[in-house]
């Protein structure tokens, strides 16, 4: 991947993440999950393991962005040095 597509990749996974909107969504998800998982009661343990997989699952989704983020950051001092 090229070095401009690597930083118009970190732009755009910043701008999402700084999303107004997508953060509502992705803190609605989250909170919906949560509480999901907390109202299911323990010996349901399949269905908790379940909704406990889809929250981690949002968890790397969001850390894919910060990665893209990271790895042009880090693209761009290796080339100040």
């Amino acid at each position: 991947m090229s070095e401009e597509n690597i930083g118009s990749d970190a732009n755009l996974a910043s701008d999402t993440l700084n999303n107004e909107i997508f953060n509502k969504a992705f803190v609605a998800m989250n909170n919906d999950l949560v509480n999901r998982i907390l109202n299911t009661p323990e010996e349901s343990t399949k269905e908790r393991e379940q909704l406990y997989y889809l929250y981690k699952g949002g968890q790397q989704f969001v850390q894919q962005f910060v990665a893209m983020i990271n790895r042009f950051e880090l693209d761009k001092k290796t080339e100040e040095v």
